[in-house]
């Protein structure tokens, strides 16, 4: 029997008295590149971490049946047939387990895997940096990654996020675990959230374990809060970032916070008008006194208790801060931080009562939120010059938080001697702004007295004659171009300060503040309406004020 088959196999590929090279070189080709593959399989099995022994023991049994029955064929491309669908079977069921078990990026026999082999995959890379060059936390410069890593699957996204996030002005980028294995993922722009397109998660993975990396965290903790910093380059710009990473059910979350450039803000920069800055120049020979600094989170509260510091004369007065969070460096200024988990187990009260008994002239509290605190400031406010942050909506606001916060409205209130209240609104891009005639009543209802010919508003967005939208490249299309401090301001004299100790309510003290000078955050922002720097829809926003209805 053997002998009939082996004399089958041997007519088949001979011709007359010869061999044929042709089939018998195919016959040989195709062993090889079985028992290639029996090896593939039984490495990359274990590498998937399956069942290496049953896959290699499928394949090869598949192969050497078929490699039987193509011999045993008289017909030899009958067998050769027959011998591709054995083995192409069990291999195609071995890559459709494997590829189920893998990151897209290590799938086999994908559309992406087969454009990969027949491209230069280190030209890709580098044409997937868009031009960046990453630092480290270290300082040190980064090299694009080797084909074929894990940072090289990470590398690709990381450069396309951030230079979208920069292209767009992003000041901080989150990417939160979303639904069906997404993240979404947020610009904040001008203050403002804009949402972006959305990334697969396993992407997510990589760029997070590449970010680590450059902001030297831990890439294996995934469930605690970490915090680190990295930089960007791109042509002759240089951008520095801050890497906010935590755990939750869903998934990593991840916050990247661009540090923007420190500047010395006068009043004018930060956007007090002339009317309101002279009584604030003349708080700088004071040597006592309590003065509040006011506003929402996010609104420039730090950068005008900043402003006011810088106020006074660091080399004529001995100055110096308590601080949670600094977001600068003062100059010849003793900037402290206060830390919760100090080994002495001081409270922020506590530290700031150490700091006075060193004898400061001058004394700026940043994010004060408790009695504790507040009282020690209103107390020592006798006999020093004292700053204080507190998170509040207006002045009035201010007064009364402040008041119940020291918890006696006497001692709150009997050195105050200014209160500044701030906000900051989107500023109208001055690219693609347009005029408008304003409804008389829409003036009305906002109090805007003044025979107004136009007013200003975002521009719309143009489009080709394709149908394609075509973007400010100033603005990039939202219509705003960074951020305008408007601000309430009022500095209080003695008798003043008598009356707000005797004010029964909000009202009441809103009216004495009112009969003292107060410009309100409404009314300041509408002069800059009026200018052309701001937007009614945009203060409305900041101001949450009802806009007026239609008829």
């Amino acid at each position: 029997m053997y002998e009939a088959i082996s004399m089958n196999f041997l007519l088949e590929v001979s011709y007359g008295s010869y061999t044929s090279p042709f089939k018998l070189g195919a016959f040989i080709l195709i062993f090889f590149i079985w028992l290639a593959l029996i090896n593939w399989i039984n490495h990359d099995a274990r590498s998937v971490q399956t069942k290496e022994a049953m896959w290699t023991g499928l394949f090869a049994a598949a192969g050497l049946i078929g490699l039987f029955l193509w011999i045993a064929l008289p017909v030899f491309v009958v067998g050769f047939l027959i011998y591709l669908l054995a083995t192409g079977t069990v291999a195609l069921s071995y890559i459709i387990h494997r590829n189920s078990r893998v990151s897209d990026h290590e799938k086999v026999l994908t559309i992406n895997h087969i454009k990969n082999i027949f491209s230069n995959e280190e030209k890709s890379l580098r044409k997937s940096s868009r031009g960046f060059t990453f630092v480290t936390a270290n300082g040190n410069p980064i090299d694009i990654p080797e084909p074929k890593t894990k940072e090289s699957f990470g590398y690709g996204p990381t450069c396309s996020l951030m230079d979208d996030a920069l292209y767009r002005r992003a000041n901080i980028v989150t990417l939160i675990p979303g639904s069906e294995d997404t993240y979404k993922t947020t610009f904040i722009i001008d203050g403002v959230a804009h949402e972006r397109a959305e990334y697969a998660a396993e992407d997510v993975n990589f760029m997070l374990y590449f970010l680590k990396q450059l902001a030297d965290l831990d890439v294996n903790e995934h469930r605690k809060p970490q915090k680190g910093k990295f930089t960007t380059r791109k042509n002759r710009d240089k951008t520095d970032w801050e890497l906010f990473t935590a755990g939750s059910t869903a998934g990593e979350q991840i916050k990247i916070v661009k540090q923007e450039e420190s500047q010395k803000m006068t009043f004018e920069d930060l956007g007090f008008s002339e009317e309101q800055i002279p009584p604030l120049k003349e708080l700088k020979p004071l040597k006592h006194g309590l003065f509040l600094v006011a506003g929402p989170k996010g609104s420039g509260v730090t950068t005008a208790l900043y402003t006011m510091v810088r106020n006074h004369d660091p080399f004529l007065n001995s100055i110096v801060t308590l601080e949670k969070r600094p977001a600068d460096t003062l100059d010849s200024v003793t900037q402290n931080i206060y830390k919760p988990n100090n080994p002495e187990g001081k409270s922020y009260g506590m530290q700031l009562q150490t700091l006075l008994r060193y004898g400061p002239d001058i004394v700026a509290v940043g994010d004060c939120s408790d009695p504790e605190t507040a009282k020690i400031a209103a107390t020592n406010s006798s006999s020093k010059l004292i700053y204080v942050s507190i998170e509040a909506a207006n002045t009035v606001d201010a007064v009364a938080k402040w008041s119940q916060m020291v918890g006696d409205k006497k001692l709150a209130l009997k050195n105050l001697v200014g209160v500044v209240s701030t906000r900051l609104f989107r500023n109208l891009c001055h690219e693609c702004r347009e005029a408008y005639e304003p409804n008389p009543e829409t003036l009305r209802k906002l109090n805007i007295k003044d025979e107004i010919e136009f007013l200003y508003r975002p521009g719309e967005v143009q489009y080709t004659r394709f149908g394609k939208p075509v973007e400010c490249e100033h603005c990039q299309g939202t219509g705003y171009y960074g951020r305008l401090g408007v601000l309430e301001s009022i500095v209080l004299k003695k008798e003043a300060r008598e009356q707000l100790i005797a004010a029964g309510d909000q009202r009441e003290m809103l009216s004495i503040l009112r009969r003292n000078g107060l410009v309100m955050l409404h009314e300041q922002a509408m002069k800059k309406v009026i200018q052309g720097e701001l937007a009614i829809n945009e203060v409305i926003r900041e101001l949450k004020v009802s806009a007026p209805k239609k008829k």
